[in-house]
């Protein structure tokens, strides 16, 4: 016997619960609002897909900026000066 873990996702529950009232034979709504959901369903899976495209190019999170636009990253900054500062000599030779 093969014992499976089953996981409450609260989402799915959420959406079962939908599907149950919406579909119900006392919904006076029923036709026209699983016409919308389907409607809606297809517009996203077409833009998922046109998203995508033919190349398979990566998924990048937040908007791609020009390194010319981009804000300075205070990180870098800081690194660069205590690299300075670790230098006691007046010389600018001494500084990378």
């Amino acid at each position: 016997n093969e014992y499976y873990c089953l996981q409450f996702n609260a989402e799915d529950v959420r959406l079962k619960l939908l599907a149950l009232i919406v579909s119900h034979d006392l919904n006076k709504v029923k036709t026209t609002c699983l016409r919308d959901c389907e409607e809606h369903f297809h517009k996203f899976t077409e833009n998922e897909w046109q998203s995508k495209g033919d190349d398979q190019e990566e998924n990048l999170e937040g908007p791609v900026r020009s390194p010319k636009k981009s804000p300075v990253d205070p990180r870098f900054a800081t690194k660069k000066l205590k690299a300075r500062n670790m230098f006691t000599g007046s010389s600018p030779a001494h500084r990378t």
